[in-house]
């Protein structure tokens, strides 16, 4: 990416971080202090040894807002062009995050329109450092050009001015996802530390630590497609009987960490590649596009029927 660089919680909070009925920490992805190619079996509590994804409640979020439904189609495996590989019987990758760094860069479009202060109000936020405290954040609101918006939440460890510094730079960051990513993204967290970033609870957790690590990597964008599918997709089709019949009728899992967490991590793990193939397909390798399309044809086939909204990348 042409930064110099850039997962997870599955239970609903409440839209502008107030209070919340089983919350439970963000899921991570992986852990990009280590190997870039290799997953984390990061923890679940803020011990970074262990591995923060074996909450198994699933979330209980209300379905897809289909108000902006287009009639729009993605492209067909027809009209991709990829060479042929041989049918893995093993995930090809670690994790997908990785993969390339150019699948969003920072001169593609965001929705991002404006940003104004709230002021501060108490808020119950969750911080990897500390688990859930209830804090004054700064308050700021982002709307983007597809009528969406976002309460972005800043620890009050920041300054007034860099706290709004740190949220118009996720608000512009976050608008690079396509609005069926960010539907169901009502708050953003945004706090010091290198922890890793989170989804889930209607929310995208930020650690600005980790977020320097992100951007020297050049993968802020592609780790953002992770967490957004965690917030915006998981609960709605992690247990579709259609998903469940695509992941058992696929020949594997696209990495080890999908595999090792199937309810948690697959749909974020896969949703990547998807983007990668569909819409930014001129950016990737023959060889790579090849390898997403013979390990999981179905899975593409299960996104190609609920995809929709996805502007700005469209």
């Amino acid at each position: 990416m042409k930064y110099s660089t850039a997962c997870l919680l599955l239970v609903t909070l409440s839209a502008c971080g107030g209070s919340s009925t089983e919350q439970s920490q963000p899921s991570d992805s992986v852990n990009e202090n280590s190997n870039p190619t290799t997953p984390d079996e990061s923890p679940q509590s803020t011990d970074t040894t262990t591995n923060p994804n074996e909450e198994t409640n699933q979330p209980e979020v209300t379905p897809p807002n289909e108000e902006n439904e287009t009639e729009e189609s993605p492209p067909t495996d027809e009209e991709t062009d990829v060479t042929q590989v041989p049918v893995p019987d093993s995930p090809p990758f670690d994790g997908t995050i990785f993969l390339d760094p150019d699948i969003i860069t920072a001169s593609d479009p965001s929705a991002f329109q404006n940003i104004s202060s709230l002021g501060t109000a108490e808020r119950l936020m969750f911080d990897r450092r500390e688990g859930w405290i209830t804090t004054t954040p700064y308050l700021f609101l982002a709307t983007y050009d597809d009528g969406l918006s976002i309460e972005f939440q800043v620890n009050p460890e920041f300054s007034r001015e860099n706290a709004e510094t740190e949220a118009r730079r996720y608000a512009e960051l976050i608008g690079q996802l396509p609005t069926l990513l960010r539907k169901d993204v009502d708050t953003s967290w945004i706090h010091r530390g290198v922890n890793l970033w989170g989804g889930g609870n209607r929310n995208i957790l930020i650690h600005t630590g980790q977020a320097a690590l992100y951007l020297q990597d050049g993968i802020a964008e592609e780790t953002l497609i992770h967490e957004a599918s965690h917030t915006s997709l998981d609960a709605d089709y992690a247990a579709a009987p259609g998903w469940l019949e695509a992941q058992q009728n696929d020949p594997t899992f696209i990495s080890t960490y999908a595999r090792d967490n199937p309810t948690r991590e697959d749909i974020a793990e896969s949703f990547l590649p998807y983007v990668a193939l569909r819409y930014r397909r001129d950016r990737i390798s023959d060889d790579l596009a090849a390898t997403f399309e013979a390990t999981m044809p179905n899975r593409f086939h299960f996104f190609d029927s609920i995809v929709r909204d996805m502007y700005p990348l469209e």
